[in-house]
């Protein structure tokens, strides 16, 4: 059973076509097939026309970085980070010498008592991380704007573990980054970054030092006609494609989110009858994170892979030894949230 946070367990019709022969695509049917999805893929999110969907292959961190190419100023930019995830961008951002401001959220209060003591007004542009997975904390992109970060404002967040787990307004963002083995269920190898209106005409005036990998401008010419500027990763495309059908078919994005959630919460009951200790407060549908105390949380994991055949994920240090995830973004039961909850008991019993 597969609960760690990416790859997830991918859903068996998805999976068969990864096994499908990649086709040639500089062709007029690919083109059509391409705008097809891209529209598609708007639908599901909820989003107009006006927006665009740059499909880069690459993982999270290379669409992180590929905003930051494009869209942060040289200055009065400011990025929020929950954690490990939301630390790239600050070092996405030094690493580019942009002169930008930094706040760390404290995880233990809500994301508005955060954002209340911040000055938004006085930024061109905010950075991010909707959930981050490294400890599960959700930040809802509606709430930065009403602490006051501006409408002209761009709003560029890290959606990679958030999309298609979370329930949040995607039009609420000017740059959403979403990951392909995450809520979506894809092989790795590719990730989405949906722009507004607003983001589109910044990155026309940011014409500087943009790699030539990254420059959205060439994907966005190029996606007129149908096309990427760069071989893209076909079989993710393919499967996206499927995985939109089957979210359109089962009721749209937000059943979607509700079984995220159902998973999420039946995981964290089992976890409350059994006395095991995880993050309860503001926390995303995409990740549990258990707390094992004076347990080895490394030696629990290594446990459930070999005992249980159930592969979850530490944490980095600090959180290494004493901290561990479970993924709700897979194509996973009710039975399995309850099947993973007994084993976690069981090994945590046998090794205290």
């Amino acid at each position: 059973m597969e609960l760690a946070p990416g790859p997830v367990e991918m859903r068996a019709d998805v999976l068969s076509v990864g096994g499908s022969q990649p086709r040639y695509f500089r062709t007029d049917q690919f083109s059509e097939w391409m705008l097809a999805l891209k529209a598609k893929f708007l639908r599901v999110l909820g989003l107009d026309s006006h927006h665009e969907i740059i499909f880069l292959t690459g993982s999270g961190t290379a669409g992180m970085e590929a905003v930051a190419a494009n869209l942060l100023p040289r200055r009065d930019h400011l990025a929020i980070s929950s954690g490990q995830f939301g630390d790239r961008m600050w070092e996405i951002s030094r690493r580019r010498h942009f002169r930008f401001s930094r706040v760390r959220m404290d995880t233990t209060k809500s994301p508005e008592d955060n954002l209340c003591t911040l000055d938004l007004d006085k930024y061109k542009s905010c950075f991010s991380t909707i959930a981050e997975t490294s400890n599960g904390y959700f930040i809802d992109p509606r709430a930065i704007r009403r602490a006051g970060l501006p409408d002209s404002s761009l709003l560029m967040c890290d959606g990679i573990s958030a999309a298609f787990s979370d329930a949040f307004d995607a039009s609420a963002t000017d740059a959403l980054i979403i990951g392909s083995q995450k809520g979506l269920g894809l092989f790795p190898g590719m990730c989405f970054i949906v722009l507004s209106e607003k983001a589109i005409d910044a990155s026309l005036s940011n014409r500087t030092d943009v790699n030539l990998y990254y420059d959205f401008h060439l994907y966005i010419d190029n996606m007129k006609r149908g096309q990427t500027p760069f071989t893209p990763s076909l079989t993710v495309l393919y499967q996206l494609d499927r995985v939109l059908d089957n979210i359109e078919a089962d009721g749209g994005l937000a059943a979607v989110t509700a079984a995220r959630e159902a998973l999420a919460m039946r995981f964290r009951a089992r976890l409350d009858g059994h006395g095991i200790q995880y993050t309860r407060e503001y926390a995303s549908n995409c990740v549990t994170v258990l707390h094992t105390g004076s347990v080895d949380a490394e030696l629990i994991a290594q446990d459930l892979k070999d005992n249980y055949d159930i592969t979850v994920a530490t944490n980095s240090p600090p959180l290494k030894k004493t901290h561990f995830r479970i993924s709700h973004m897979g194509n996973n039961t009710l039975d399995e949230m309850d099947r993973a909850a007994e084993a976690i008991w069981f090994a945590m019993r046998e090794r205290s």
